[in-house]
């Protein structure tokens, strides 16, 4: 299993600092530290594999979580890429009863991709960093597009001035203005498609959404979830749940741990 934890500084913002370790802690109780394998995942505006998917996991996701640091973007499709490799790790005996699994957890539309822009040179950059929920509450500032230009390598948020490109290469739709809620999308359609891929090895996708500035409909895609306007019967069948508030994470990560134990025992 793969836990993919978002750190974005919005976590800051809704409690989910506070909230999230507990929930993660109460979580792992669920499960087999000698024998079953987890890895830890955060992400922000980069991914980074904390824990490594191993056995004896409890403490050292535990301390992981607990020293996280809430700041920057929402780069979804690195963290499910990172998620996927873990898991992908794990050699499975033949006869095994393994239920591959991965949990993405977030407060936030996914608003972060990567892609060489004309600025004028060839530059390679992470960019966008807002949403359009979070920019109607003025959680982002930068007026007047929202956009943030951040190193590919480090994450760090670079000066106004490091980009002036208008357009960049959407995956879903080939060229496209440079704007937040076009990034936003694109971010969106591209953690999906990692979604996707990951259903095609088998591994089933929980998803936990945090708060108000999230969007249920992708949440329940990552998932594919019944719910879901692309709910495909023939893929893995995972579950999307909500958490309106910070003090609701503890029952929602029980809610999918009791879903996870299900899976095993079928």
């Amino acid at each position: 299993m793969s836990l993919v934890l978002d750190r974005s500084g919005s976590m800051n913002l809704n409690g989910g600092a506070q909230a999230l370790p507990s929930a993660v802690d109460n979580f792992l109780t669920y499960f087999d530290n000698a024998n079953d394998q987890v890895a830890d995942v955060s992400y922000a505006s980069l991914a980074s594999v904390d824990v490594p998917i191993q056995t004896n996991f409890v403490t050292p996701i535990t301390n992981a979580v607990g020293r996280m640091a809430y700041v920057g973007a929402t780069y979804s499709q690195s963290a499910l890429l990172a998620g996927q490799t873990q898991i992908n790790k794990i050699v499975v005996a033949p006869g095994a009863n393994v239920v591959k699994v991965a949990v993405f957890f977030t407060d936030g539309w996914a608003n972060t991709v990567q892609n060489t822009l004309n600025c004028p040179k060839s530059t390679l950059l992470n960019f966008g960093g807002c949403s359009p929920p979070e920019s109607a509450v003025n959680w982002c500032g930068n007026p007047p597009s929202n956009i943030f230009w951040m190193d590919p390598n480090s994450g760090n948020t670079l000066n106004n001035s490091a980009c002036n490109a208008t357009q960049f290469l959407s995956q879903q739709y080939g060229n496209e203005q440079l704007t937040q809620l076009n990034v936003a999308n694109d971010a969106m359609y591209r953690a999906l498609q990692v979604a996707n891929n990951m259903r095609a090895q088998n591994i089933v996708i929980y998803s936990i959404g945090l708060g108000d500035k999230i969007s249920q409909a992708f949440l329940q895609q990552i998932a594919n979830d019944p719910a879901s306007s692309t709910f495909n019967a023939n893929a893995p069948v995972g579950q999307a749940v909500f958490a309106h508030t910070a003090a609701d994470l503890q029952g929602v990560f029980k809610t999918i741990a009791s879903e996870i134990l299900l899976r095993l025992s079928q």
